[in-house]
C-alpha cells in the first residue's frame, strides 16, 4: 500500500508512477553512507555527490532538482509523514539516519496536488516502528581511508508504548585531500497506542557534524595527474562546512468507522557554517528555524458497485533563515559583505478524492497555495535592499487507472507542480541595483503520462 499518495492505495491500482522499496531485511549489509545506496537503481531518477558530505546529495527526478547547486532542490522530502524540505523548497537529508530506514516510496512526477511547492517528485521515508521484543544492536565498520561508523541501536516496549533510538558515529579522512568528515547523529521514535484507533508517534532528531571538506572539481588533466588532490581554489579557501541541527515532530491519527483524522507538528533548527572558494561573501553563517503543521479529514463511503473515498486538509509552514557573509580570507573571517533575516510563509489547502468502480480508480486532487517570500536587510551601508513577495498557486490533477488482470493495470493522468525561488535567490539580484529581487517568478510545470 501506498501511504505518500495521502490517501493510501494499492502500489499497482493508484495511476502515478511510483517506486516502493523495503530494506528492513537488506540494511546491515550496507555501508549506510549515504542515501544514494538507497535508491540509485530507481527509474527516473539521478544522483550525483554522494561522496561529497560537504555539497551534500543532489537528486533529480525526471529532470526536476537537476538545477541545484548543491543538496536537494524541487523535490519534497519526507520522514515519517513530516516535511524535511524547508518551505522555500529547500532540501538537506545529511541528518538522516540511514540505519533506521524502513522502507521508501517515490513518486515520480509533479505532485503539487499533494504537498505544494517544490514537489516536482516526492520521496518519502519510513522509518522503523516495530519490533517482536525488546533488544539492544550494536555495530562497528573500518574501511579504508580511516573509515570508522560506529552505532547502537535499542528497542524497548510493551503492548501500548515502544521506544527505539539509534545513535551513530560517523568519520572518514576520504579518498580526496580535504574530502573527510565527521559526524554524530542521534534519532528517537516514540510510539503510543491509547487504543486501536487511536495511535502517536514523536521523534526526535540531533545531527552534529563539526566538520566536512570539499575538494572540488578537477579538470580531466589534473585527475590523470593526480585523482585525489583537491582543486587548488578549494585549498586555498579551505572549503568546508559544519553543522548542527535539531528536529521534533509528532503525528496523531484516530479512527472511527470509516474516517480518519491526521494532523502532525514540527520545529526544526539548523546552524550552519560553510566556507566557499571565493573572497566575498565566502565565509556563510546561516540559522535557520523553520516549523509546521497540518492536519487532514479522511471520509470514505462504500457502496455495492463503488467506493469513494474523500480527504480535505492544510498544510501551515514558516521559515526564518538569520545569514550573515563575510569575506573569506584565504579561510579566515573576514569584513561582514551581507547581513540580513529572510522569512517564507506559506499555507496550503488541498481536497483529493479516490473514486473507485469496479476495474476503474478515478483520482483527482486539487490545491492552492499562499506563499509570503520577505527579506529584512540589516546590513544598511550600502543601502536598504530590503523586499517582499508573494507567489501564489493553483494546482489541480486528475488519473485514471483500469485493470486489465490480476497484476496489470494501465493508466492516465496529468499532474503539475511549481517551485518558487529559494530565499538566497531572491537576494541575488544582477542588476546594478541590487537587493531583493521581485522579478523572479516561480517554476511551472505540466505533465501528462501514461
Amino acid at each position: 500500500m501506498i501511504k505518500s499518495s495521502r490517501i493510501i492505495e494499492e502500489e499497482l491500482k493508484i495511476p502515478i508512477s511510483v517506486t516502493n522499496i523495503n530494506f528492513e531485511k537488506t540494511q546491515d549489509i550496507r555501508q549506510q553512507l549515504s542515501l544514494h545506496d538507497y535508491i540509485k537503481n530507481v527509474p527516473g531518477l539521478f544522483a550525483l555527490n554522494s561522496n561529497n558530505f560537504s555539497q551534500d546529495l543532489r537528486v533529480s527526478i525526471r529532470g526536476f532538482g537537476a538545477r541545484s547547486a548543491f543538496g536537494i532542490r524541487g523535490i519534497k522530502i519526507i520522514v515519517d509523514g513530516i516535511p524535511e524540505t524547508t518551505p522555500d523548497g529547500q532540501g538537506q537529508i545529511d541528518n538522516l539516519n540511514l540505519g533506521i530506514i524502513k522502507n521508501i516510496e517515490i513518486l515520480k512526477g509533479p505532485s503539487a496536488s499533494l504537498y505544494g511547492n517544490a514537489s516536482g517528485g516526492v520521496i518519502s521515508i519510513y522509518t522503523l516502528d516495530s519490533f517482536d521484543e525488546n533488544y539492544i544492536n550494536t555495530g562497528l565498520t573500518y574501511g579504508s581511508y580511516n573509515f570508522q561508523h560506529y552505532q547502537i541501536r535499542t528497542g524497548y516496549g510493551n503492548k501500548k508504548s515502544s521506544l527505539i533510538v539509534q545513535g551513530t558515529k560517523t568519520q572518514t579522512d576520504g579518498f580526496r585531500t580535504q574530502s573527510g568528515f565527521e559526524n554524530y547523529n542521534l534519532n528517537l521514535k516514540f510510539k503510543h497506542l491509547f487504543s486501536d484507533s487511536t495511535k502517536l508517534n514523536i521523534h526526535l532528531n540531533y545531527n552534529d557534524s563539526p566538520y566536512a571538506g570539499d575538494a572540488g572539481g578537477l579538470t580531466l588533466e589534473e585527475v590523470k595527474e593526480d585523482r585525489q588532490q583537491a582543486r587548488g581554489r578549494n585549498l586555498d579557501f579551505m572549503t568546508s562546512e559544519k553543522i548542527n541541527q535539531f528536529k521534533i515532530g509528532l503525528n496523531f491519527n484516530h479512527k472511527w468507522s470509516q474516517n480518519t483524522f491526521n494532523t502532525y507538528a514540527f520545529y526544526s533548527s539548523r546552524n550552519f557554517n560553510g566556507l566557499l572558494p571565493f573572497e566575498f561573501g565566502g565565509i556563510v553563517n546561516l540559522n535557520r528555524n523553520y516549523f509546521g503543521l497540518g492536519s487532514n479529514y479522511t471520509l470514505k463511503v462504500e457502496g455495492n458497485k463503488l467506493q469513494n473515498t474523500l480527504q480535505f486538509g492544510y498544510d501551515l509552514a514558516s521559515q526564518k533563515d538569520d545569514r550573515i557573509r563575510y569575506k573569506n580570507l584565504f579561510g579566515e573571517q573576514g569584513d561582514k559583505t551581507l547581513d540580513q533575516i529572510e522569512t517564507f510563509k506559506s499555507l496550503g489547502i488541498y481536497a483529493l478524492n479516490h473514486l473507485s468502480m469496479g476495474k476503474f480508480l478515478i483520482r483527482m486532487g486539487i490545491r492552492f497555495d499562499h506563499n509570503n517570500l520577505k527579506a529584512e536587510d540589516l546590513f544598511l551601508s550600502n543601502g536598504n535592499q530590503s523586499g517582499t513577495i508573494n507567489l501564489n498557486a493553483f494546482n489541480p490533477s486528475l488519473g485514471i487507472s483500469y485493470q486489465l488482470k490480476k497484476q496489470q493495470y494501465i493508466y492516465i493522468n496529468f499532474s503539475t507542480s511549481f517551485e518558487t525561488p529559494v530565499l538566497s535567490e531572491l537576494s541575488a539580484n544582477p542588476s546594478n541595483e541590487g537587493g531583493f529581487n521581485t522579478s523572479l517568478k516561480a517554476q511551472k510545470a505540466k505533465n501528462y503520462e501514461q
